[in-house]
């Protein structure tokens, strides 16, 4: 199975954080780039589930997005006092970036 594209990942959360949290990017890269780190495990577990056709794109999708909402933990962010809307948009999208890539290792070792 191919491997999550870390490098990738961890720049499009430095994108993300500076051009969304720019007033706190460090704390929201810290966050993101931690939540990536904790969880890269389980992010390549679900790849291999989807390259190897075990469950489909959907299903990853949507476990994945449940299992990083549940595990999702913004301390950094949160101790700035920043607003909890814009807390959880970045941590949307940090997930997203992670669901994305978790697809795109299943594609690339097909």
């Amino acid at each position: 199975m191919a491997d999550i594209d870390t490098a990738t990942i961890k720049n499009d959360i430095t994108s993300l954080a500076e051009s969304s949290l720019a007033d706190h990017s460090g704390a929201a890269i810290q966050d993101g780039t931690g939540l990536f780190t904790q969880n890269q495990d389980l992010v390549q577990l679900y790849s291999d589930q989807l390259g190897r056709g075990e469950i489909s794109q959907a299903i990853l999708e949507n476990d994945l997005r449940e299992d990083l909402l549940g595990l999702a933990n913004m301390d950094q962010l949160v101790n700035t006092g920043l607003e909890q809307a814009r807390i959880t948009t970045f941590t949307e999208g940090v997930i997203g970036i992670l669901v994305r890539a978790a697809i795109a290792a299943a594609i690339a070792a097909i």
